[in-house]
């Protein structure tokens, strides 16, 4: 079964490693869903999630977000329409990891929020014993069959 990845990024600035990442995701055989957070500039690709909804998630407009010219409260509104974004889509059974990418700003939209704790908690279970089926079954495959 394919696994759904979260990344969680600044694609106006981490655009690129944002979208090595993503490939490399793919390639593994995974489903990558980008969530762009950034409030600097254009993206470098498009993204699943624009950062306009983003900001909207954050009760934001992001036109204005970014007139403000106030980074402190950009970062907060971004990380809260992350985590709502996020969690909205874990309750719907859309993902099964997360990852934030960034530097210092960026990498917070991922860490600084007790309901990202919790989503890696639940994957991390749900990952441990997605693992240990798949391992039973490896091991069960070996036993001959008389």
């Amino acid at each position: 079964m394919q696994s759904s990845i979260v990344i969680i990024a600044t694609l106006d600035t981490k655009g690129t490693e944002t979208a090595f990442l993503k490939s490399y995701i793919e390639k593994a055989g995974h489903r990558a869903l980008v969530i762009d957070a950034g409030v600097l500039g254009q993206p470098y690709f498009v993204p699943d999630m624009t950062c306009k909804k983003v900001a909207k998630a954050g009760g934001k407009n992001l036109e204005v977000l970014v007139a403000s010219r106030n980074q402190a409260q950009a970062m907060e509104v971004m990380r809260r329409g992350a985590a709502k974004i996020v969690m909205d889509m874990y309750s719907d059974g859309n993902i099964d990891s997360i990852i934030a990418l960034g530097g210092g700003q960026g990498t917070a939209l991922g860490f600084r929020n007790e309901s990202y704790a919790k989503l890696a908690i639940r994957c991390a279970q749900r990952l441990a014993v997605e693992k240990a089926i798949t391992e039973m079954t490896r091991q069960f495959k070996k036993i001959p069959i008389k």
